[in-house]
């Protein structure tokens, strides 16, 4: 009597291409078939992901995985073929694997215990940081990682957009002796390479009294629009630095001349549709506005803007604007706002019908 081989039981599993199922077909035409569970060896045939999932599915039924590459990539797989299956497994050198445990505990103090074979992927349900212990053979390798998902997650698009950021901030400074006609401003950064437009300059009276000059302007890169800000005292020196936020998205941000309740206030224009009031703490960040005008009157239909910013006089803020028709004609619009409790109230809207078709 001949005694049985090895592997005289084999169970096939394939991955859904056609590739895989024809093989598989082949195979169990010429070795026949068992069910994994009442089979001596679990032949996968694929790529690199079915050989894990594979991995995954049978860790704990101490039966060894022979894989064969049937799919796209096969660097776990062994060279297909179908003779002499029954000698290439007996050949076939063990290689023990040992699966990685993921022990977690959530919020409400439940533990999780998970097996994975070559890594471990966590998903913060949170905005607080997760804190990981990582052991190997029980041996403690880091005793604490603080994850920051909203750097790590994406960590090369993260340092570009660090790098575009740090180009977009410089400083550009004209000798004492040239001429205010002279100093012009080119642009330096990629972001702004096509265009430096509609810089809105300001007088802005600090709480001491003193005086900065201001502008928002759009930096135009030949395909996007980003609003940066301008900053000077002397017209001399100018430093130049991105804003951000909801609140400056678009083009268009016009900064009040001083604060108003301790804060920094502006003019928004970010839907394109609406004049919004957005406030800010540092001058480079602003969030959503709050609308205070939308479009009523037919010359503003298709498009409203602020002219520059608020002038504040004895009866209130007097903000110019501006208004697209469904023709392209522009008109220009003038509101006097009263300002309570930090919300701009208005007290007399004019639709002055003065209108510009250039």
């Amino acid at each position: 009597m001949t005694s049985p081989k090895r592997y005289d039981r084999i169970a096939f599993v394939a991955s859904a291409g056609a590739e895989a199922q024809q093989a598989r077909a082949q195979l169990v035409e010429l070795y026949g078939n068992r069910d994994p569970a009442d089979a001596d060896i679990v032949v996968a045939l694929g790529g690199d992901g079915l050989m894990l999932q594979t991995l995954h599915q049978h860790m704990r039924s101490d039966k060894p995985i022979y894989g064969m590459h049937r799919g796209t990539v096969g660097f776990l797989m062994n060279e297909f073929s179908p003779r002499d299956l029954h000698d290439r497994l007996a050949a076939a050198k063990e290689s023990v694997i040992h699966p990685l445990l993921m022990r977690a505990t959530d919020v409400h103090g439940v533990v999780h215990l998970h097996h994975a074979i070559n890594e471990v992927a966590l998903f913060r349900q949170t905005h607080q940081a997760a804190r990981l212990r990582i052991l190997i053979d029980e041996r403690e390798r880091m005793a604490e990682l603080r994850a920051d998902a909203s750097t790590r997650r994406h960590i090369l698009r993260t340092i570009g957009q660090l790098e575009t950021i740090a180009e977009a901030a410089y400083r550009t400074t004209f000798p004492v002796t040239s001429a205010v006609s002279e100093r012009v401003l080119w642009p330096h950064a990629e972001v702004e390479e096509f265009g430096m437009e509609d810089a809105r300059f300001v007088q802005f009276t600090d709480d001491d009294g003193s005086s900065t000059y201001y502008a928002t302007y759009t930096a135009f890169d030949g395909a996007n629009i980003a609003q940066h800000l301008l900053q000077t005292d002397d017209f001399l020196r100018f430093d130049v630095s991105p804003i951000a936020g909801p609140g400056a998205v678009g083009k268009g941000l016009a900064l009040f001349p001083r604060k108003v309740g301790g804060r920094f206030m502006a003019l928004s224009r970010s839907d394109r549709e609406n004049n919004s009031l957005t406030v800010s703490d540092d001058l480079r960040c602003w969030p959503a506005g709050e609308p205070i005008q939308s479009p009523t009157r037919s010359w503003e239909l298709l498009q409203l803007g602020n002219c520059g910013s608020p002038i504040e006089t004895s009866d209130g803020w007097l903000v110019l604007t501006h208004g697209v028709g469904p023709m392209r004609t522009y008109a220009l619009g003038a509101i006097l706002y009263e300002l309570l409790t930090g919300v701009l109230e208005s007290i007399n809207g004019i639709a002055s019908g003065l209108k510009n078709t250039g």
